[in-house]
């Protein structure tokens, strides 16, 4: 599970935890804004829109940030699909944090942290997702975890790989280049 990260403590119990993270050749403050307008009807995950879009998520990726999407303050929604009871902000600390919380639904009890480091400059970028057993008793947690391992971690953990260099990529290439003579 790593090293503890703001909103672990909203899923104390998890029945998975994934953790990935990525270097950014960009400081905080200019991966922030990729990062704080995630979500459909947003900036999209910059993932494989195409692939979600199978699913009905109706996502569309953005390639410049636009201030109207940007999540501000706790309490803000992120949606992740159209029929799925959206993620609420719980911490919005930028350019630092993004603490999101799903409570129905597939996100049930599911708790899904962003968090960027200054690196000398650089940002590494760290998302972290739990999702908690909830009150399902010991045989119900039991195949919900076999489902979630089975299904729900593979997908899982291409799209958010790809989500994480999508924002690399953007935000590397809104950095204007570095005189190498400075």
């Amino acid at each position: 599970m790593g090293a503890p990260m703001r909103g672990d403590e909203l899923c104390p119990r998890p029945l998975l935890s994934m953790t990935r993270s990525i270097r950014i050749d960009a400081p905080p403050e200019d991966v922030w804004p990729w990062v704080a307008q995630i979500g459909q009807n947003r900036g999209g995950f910059y993932s494989y829109a195409w692939f979600e879009n199978l699913f009905g998520a109706r996502i569309v990726n953005a390639d410049r940030v636009v201030p109207e999407f940007q999540i501000t303050a706790p309490g803000d929604e992120v949606s992740i699909h159209p029929k799925q009871p959206p993620f609420e902000a719980v911490e919005v600390d930028a350019p630092r944090a993004l603490v999101l919380y799903g409570r129905g639904g597939l996100v049930a009890l599911t708790s899904w942290t962003l968090e960027l480091r200054d690196d000398g400059g650089a940002t590494e970028l760290s998302a972290r997702m739990r999702i908690d057993r909830g009150d399902r008793g010991p045989i119900g947690a039991l195949l919900r975890r076999v489902l979630l391992n089975l299904l729900l971690r593979p997908g899982h953990a291409l799209m958010e790989r790809q989500m994480l260099r999508g924002i690399r990529r953007r935000a590397e290439r809104a950095v204007p280049a570095r005189n190498p003579d400075a």
